[in-house]
């Protein structure tokens, strides 16, 4: 059954009419491709694929089990693909051809990315926890293998969270400490004459610091001549599209402070011309 070339010498008898001989004859026994060895391939997403079969024959890459749809002949083949797919090889030689195999290219889903939220501005010695939801392993630039980390020192943090197929996702957010962090105050007076100089009336301070907030401005008539619910949006002197005149104003504000509890304001304010 090894295969080479053989020499078998027979011999035949005589009998009845048959006259005895005998004689040599060759005989050739090829080698027979044993079933190719392949593994199956994960990949995370889409993408193109390198898939390898080995065998003492040559390989062929079917798309169907019947083997009638060829794809591809050789011991690799790199097929682009957006789903994972089966493929089916053999191997040939010698006219003979080997029991097929499977092989499988399973795209894997890429893990959601991740959300650290905002870069965060600090106060020096307050504390806050980044959390990087729910994976199968993460990998903190910290070295914390958790799925949150407690940070108080200005950096820049990035983490890496994998799925169960290994595949990989990362956000980064900084976190900066403030050199200041009293609470934001209000002028008492605005002079809105376009010099660039107190030309709006709105909080100054550590506005980074501030949430929930709602401005209102009333003239001594009590109408609301502005209201804003953003700290960086100031009143410029208009009501009704024109300029106010010089005047007396009361101001009523509220909001939060480092994400304390609801502060409120209220004063008096000038507007001068």
């Amino acid at each position: 059954s090894t295969p080479g070339t053989y020499t078998v010498t027979y011999n035949i008898p005589a009998s009845g009419c048959q006259i005895a001989g005998s004689g040599t004859a060759g005989i050739i026994i090829t080698a027979s491709p044993g079933a190719p060895i392949a593994n199956d391939v994960t990949k995370c997403g889409p993408g193109i694929f390198t898939l390898e079969a080995n065998s003492n024959g040559s390989i062929n890459w079917y798309a169907d089990a019947g083997l009638t749809n060829l794809l591809h002949v050789g011991a690799v083949y790199q097929p682009a693909l957006d789903s994972s797919t089966s493929f089916y090889v053999h191997a040939e030689l010698n006219g003979c051809t080997s029991d097929a195999v499977m092989v499988r290219a399973i795209v894997a889903a890429n893990p959601t990315k991740p959300n650290l939220g905002p870069d965060k501005l600090l106060c020096p010695g307050d504390m806050v926890t980044l959390s990087a939801g729910n994976y199968a392993q993460y990998n903190w630039s910290n070295g914390s293998g958790a799925a949150s980390i407690e940070v108080s020192d200005a950096g820049i943090y990035i983490v890496e969270v994998g799925n169960r197929f290994g595949c990989l996702a990362s956000d980064t957010v900084q976190i900066s400490i403030a050199s200041n962090c009293d609470d934001i105050y209000f002028p008492g007076a605005f002079s809105p004459n376009g010099d660039g100089l107190n030309d709006h009336f709105k909080p100054l301070g550590n506005i980074a610091f501030v949430s929930n907030y709602e401005l209102i401005v009333y003239n001594r008539f009590g109408e609301v001549v502005f209201r804003s619910v953003d700290p960086n949006s100031g009143w410029d002197g208009f009501f009704k599209n024109k300029q106010n005149a010089q005047s007396n104003y009361v101001y009523m504000a509220s909001y939060r402070f480092r994400a304390g509890a609801i502060r409120y304001r209220k004063g008096n304010l000038v507007l001068i011309r």
